[in-house]
């Protein structure tokens, strides 16, 4: 079954967010299709030596990918456009109007404070898939799933004013073990071994703060410039 249909009438993010995932599994099977020709007898030429079904599974998640690319530009041209005005600050109705802030000089941003959660592993729409191929010596791949952490990084930008960066991240988490057989008939093993690909980020949201309470961004702009609220 296509992926792509559990995902029909949803927004564009989630469409987005469906084709960074086929593109992070389908680079992990490009590597794995890098160590099973490594590992083969006649494997000098690489990914020649991989197990066909690591090519055409390889070729299908670039075909779901660009589909859903394809589908989330095309929700996005559907949604009716905006209203033109001034966009609402989240705590204009809270705070009310933003005060004039007292100046600060400016200052590149320092970063004071990292932390990371304990990464979780869930599954997803890859996880149970497995494929090995021998010829002679040979490779087997499981993908389980996607670890998920949040990484949350303050930086003070003088004065007074920090800024909160709360990011969502992610990475594929799969088994390789080296063995023996033929075909895809496996003889014997060393065992599986876990691998993680590298975090890949996904949404990031910020908080900003004024000695420590809670100010809009309209506030923090005022106080140290448009561009060093945008990002550090």
């Amino acid at each position: 079954m296509n992926p792509l249909q559990r995902f029909r009438g949803t927004d564009a993010a989630r469409l987005d967010d469906l084709a960074d995932r086929a593109n992070i599994a389908s680079q992990a099977l490009t590597r794995s299709a890098a160590i099973i020709g490594a590992a083969s007898d006649d494997g000098a030429d690489g990914a020649a030596s991989a197990p066909p079904a690591l090519d055409d599974l390889r070729a299908w998640l670039d075909r779901v990918a660009a589909d859903a690319r394809r589908r989330a530009e095309l929700t996005r041209q559907a949604q009716p456009t905006p209203a033109s005005g001034p966009p609402m600050d989240q705590y204009a109705s809270r705070l009310g109007p933003p005060p004039i802030p007292a100046p600060v000089s400016p200052s590149p941003p320092r970063l004071v404070r990292r932390e990371r959660t304990a990464p979780v592993l869930r599954r997803d729409g890859a996880t149970g898939w497995h494929l090995q191929g021998y010829l002679g010596p040979g490779l087997s791949w499981r993908h389980l799933g996607t670890e998920h952490r949040t990484t949350t990084s303050v930086y003070d930008h003088g004065g007074g004013w920090t800024v909160q960066v709360i990011t969502e991240e992610h990475r594929p988490v799969f088994e390789v073990e080296l063995g023996a057989g033929f075909g895809p008939k496996r003889f014997g093993g060393l065992g599986d071994i876990r691998h993680h690909d590298r975090w890949h980020d996904g949404p990031t949201r910020r908080e900003y703060f004024h000695q420590g309470e809670v100010v809009s961004r309209g506030q923090f702009e005022a106080a140290v410039g448009p561009k060093l609220a945008a990002g550090e």
